[in-house]
């Protein structure tokens, strides 16, 4: 990891050449991700040319801004205008390969980059807390402090294609949860008491992983698709099972999940769903 490699784009250069009140991307236009802030209150779209905020109730738009090299993540701290993106690799631009290794910290009041992060394998996904970066690769995820990018904590876990992680929001010490070690087992990290936990939530591969802000109930489901259970994080016991005899491992992809007694919404992408 460092802060600037050669053989990487220059994000500045590109981050630079943004106007700062985009409004008009030619539609339709090919979705890589859709995701919540941290309390639903707004959603992201990235697309192949950028990414799109909207505020959820009322639903409206809120911002619309044009990478022509396209994104493949964003994650959104809040309603702050501070967002961390990730690059496209479907780019035909011959930089555009590397481009989903690095994390740019994006400062959207100010049309500029204000930080970044790279790594030597394509980021799965980012996670943010209003002191915490997390950055999730294939086999490790990363923790960072928000205010000078400096290396936490470092953790390992089982073949992450989909960058499965949640941490909890509320103020105080950090709860993370993450893929174990063995298939079908979740890592329980307390920050707070400094102890981890793992819990055999399921016989088969994880796909999705939900927490409560306060870190206290962990909602998982697996690659059957058909049940979904939710665990005590502070001892590992289960506290509910849900039998989902209508819903196919096969029929989307989870981005943001909620059952029961787990505040939240579900959201299922399809690989060829586009804005229009």
């Amino acid at each position: 990891m460092s802060s600037s490699d050669d053989t990487l784009p220059h994000p500045q250069a590109e981050c630079s050449s943004l106007p700062p009140n985009q409004s008009q991307i030619q539609l339709p236009l090919l979705i890589h991700q859709l995701s919540f802030n941290q309390d639903n209150t707004c959603f992201s779209a990235v697309t192949d040319r950028g990414f799109f905020v909207f505020n959820t109730e009322p639903y409206r738009p809120l911002i619309c801004r044009d990478f022509e090299s396209g994104l493949s993540l964003l994650s959104m701290l809040f309603r702050f205008e501070v967002f961390v993106l990730v690059g496209s690799s479907y780019s035909p631009s011959p930089s555009a390969a590397a481009a989903n290794t690095k994390a740019l910290l994006w400062d959207d009041h100010a049309s500029r980059c204000i930080g970044e992060l790279s790594f030597r394998s394509p980021i799965r996904s980012i996670r943010l807390r209003r002191d915490t970066i997390v950055v999730i690769l294939l086999h490790k995820i990363y923790l960072y402090n928000f205010s000078d990018l400096k290396l936490l904590h470092q953790l390992e876990t089982t073949s992450n294609p989909k960058g499965l992680c949640e941490v909890s929001q509320i103020s105080g010490p950090m709860l993370l949860v993450c893929p174990g070690l063995q298939k079908g087992s979740v890592r329980v990290e307390n920050y707070g008491s400094k102890k981890c936990k793992f819990i055999n939530a399921h016989s088969s591969n994880i796909t999705c992983l939900a927490l409560t802000h306060d870190g206290r109930v962990l909602a998982t489901a697996s690659s059957k698709g058909t049940l979904i259970r939710c665990f005590n994080t502070l001892d590992g016991t289960l506290i509910q099972e849900v039998f989902c005899q209508n819903i196919s491992a096969q029929s989307g992809r989870w981005l943001n999940s909620g059952c029961l007694k787990v505040p939240g919404a579900l959201l299922l992408l399809d690989n060829k769903r586009t804005l229009s």
